[in-house]
């Protein structure tokens, strides 16, 4: 059995904790270190959005109270993964770097107000993130309560600032070599789009028309993300190389940045689950939908990940607010559990007074007492918990796999096609994930870098884009003795969405022995 630490022995059950709204209030502290060991809660993330509280002046650290806070978890037998604090910048930061600060498609700067505002390109905030970091890292290394760095929260969105225009410049350069290249990939001759100077080149907006301009923006924002992550791990890995690293992904991030690049940068993945329970005639469409995503997070390592987020009772942005029935919450719980996590932890322990999600679901309600149902079933939950150690980082080896590849999403997404195809390239491949989940035959996820070895049966559903590495790779599992089923819609294109000259499905014809 291996777990993400040594001193981690059984599942982890908790959730976000944030003690710095409460530090004027040291009464409810000391009600959450009661209440903790109630819910049989072990772990909880701290600091992710505590940058303002940890550095309130440039360059002043005041890191003092989440020591204390620290040491009264691992007190009261509670763990720690600490958070980085990059998803939601300080106000002095962006007043005084205002490059640091995010612009939109339509050129226009964001304001200072909102989280993952930032721009991932900028020397500065990757400067500054270093620097908070590197003094996170530095005074809490030795903690025994932390067990994991939990990098920012939720990567996702773009810039489009003058500093991630020459990065994507760059980008294109280094991918494409000259401009007649890029138009040539890029097909700009429709409608007569062509470049003649690099200078002409810039991110997708409103009124863009180019298909491969804006699948090329989501590889480089993709990328830049990546790069980004790379950054704020480095200090940590100096000055902590002995506690892992995780981040968690975004739930309705999957179709915005390569999970498979983000996962190599991480230790053990981290993934955040919000399934509409209750709000569809059927339960057991979100059941599949959520076990599809399951799996595909567990694939991304073919190791056990970790359920960072879900709604121990309900989440306000999922109208109409309906409580779970008796026994959903363990129910869902314990099938993240099935499918490779090993942790349920939750967004929020306790609800805050006011901001923007006050509402949310939480395991201590505003009441403040343990005397509610969701209280009760969070608790329930975390004894069953304890029950399942023998489970505890188990891998299930599965013989069929799906074929999961972000490239091919964003081109059927841009593509002005009869099939506008990233989402029901998505729903595609969930219907055909379903079957097998009737069955309870266990299906892994692969894309375009995995290995096929060991599996029989792979499922590659409306395989938009074919490169002739991935269409040699397909060509070698057949042939081996495996079983290769796809659907319409597949084999159209390269990877710059420029259609296959062969007929389709394009570098697959010979494998499947047919021309549609």
């Amino acid at each position: 059995m291996k777990t993400i630490h040594p001193s981690v022995k059984h599942f982890r059950h908790g959730g976000d904790y944030n003690p710095d709204q409460w530090l004027e209030m040291p009464e409810i502290i000391d009600q959450d270190m009661r209440l903790m060991p109630l819910a049989n809660v072990n772990v909880v993330s701290l600091g992710i959005f505590s940058w303002s509280m940890l550095e309130p002046e440039e360059g002043v650290y005041t890191l003092d109270w989440m020591a204390r806070i620290m040491d009264r978890l691992h007190q009261a037998g509670v763990q720690v993964v600490l958070a980085t604090p990059s998803g939601s910048k300080p106000a002095w930061l962006a007043d005084t770097y205002p490059e640091t600060l995010k612009v939109s498609n339509q050129r226009v700067r964001f304001r200072y107000g909102g989280r993952q505002n930032h721009c991932f390109t900028s020397p500065v905030y990757r400067a500054k993130v270093q620097a908070i970091n590197s003094q996170l890292a530095r005074r809490f290394k030795n903690h025994p309560a932390l067990i994991l760095w939990h990098i920012s929260n939720e990567f996702d969105g773009d810039c489009h600032c003058p500093l991630c225009q020459d990065a994507f410049r760059a980008w294109l350069r280094n991918r494409y070599g000259t401009l007649d290249e890029l138009n040539r990939k890029w097909y700009t001759a429709f409608w007569g789009h062509c470049f003649n100077d690099w200078q002409q080149v810039e991110s997708p907006h409103a009124q863009c028309s180019i298909v491969a301009c804006g699948v090329d923006w989501k590889r480089f924002v993709s990328d830049q993300t990546v790069s980004f992550l790379r950054d704020e791990i480095k200090p940590l890995r100096e000055i902590t190389p002995h506690i892992p690293v995780s981040t968690n992904l975004h739930p309705g991030g999957t179709n915005n940045l390569d999970s498979w690049k983000m996962a190599a940068e991480l230790d053990v993945v981290g993934w955040d689950s919000y399934p509409y329970w209750h709000h569809a005639p059927s339960d057991v469409p979100d059941g599949q939908q959520a076990a599809f995503y399951f799996d595909l997070n567990r694939s991304l390592k073919r190791k056990p990940y970790l359920l960072m987020e879900t709604a121990p009772g309900t989440a306000q942005w999922q109208p109409p607010l309906v409580y779970r029935f008796p026994g959903m919450h363990k129910l869902t719980s314990l099938q993240a559990v099935a499918h490779g996590s090993d942790s349920v932890m939750y967004f929020q322990w306790r609800k805050g007074r006011g901001g923007f999600e006050q509402f949310h679901g939480a395991v201590v309600d505003h009441c403040g007492h343990e005397h509610t149902h969701v209280f009760r079933d969070v608790a329930d939950t975390g004894k069953a918990l304890q029950d399942l150690l023998p489970v505890l980082g188990a891998h299930t080896d599965a013989k069929v796999a799906i074929y999961w590849d972000w490239n091919s999403l964003w081109v059927a997404e841009h593509a002005g096609a009869p099939v506008q195809g990233g989402q029901q390239e998505r729903q595609t491949a969930i219907n055909h994930y379903r079957s097998f989940w009737d069955l309870g035959i266990p299906v892994d996820m692969v894309g375009p870098h995995s290995s096929l070895d060991g599996y029989t049966l792979l499922i590659a559903p409306m395989l938009y884009v074919t490169t002739p590495d991935v269409a040699d790779r397909l060509r070698r599992f057949v042939e081996a003795g495996g079983a290769l089923v796809s659907t319409y819609w597949t084999g159209i294109t390269d990877e710059s969405g420029l259609a296959h000259l062969s007929g389709f499905p394009g570098l697959l014809r010979s494998t499947f022995g047919l021309w549609v």
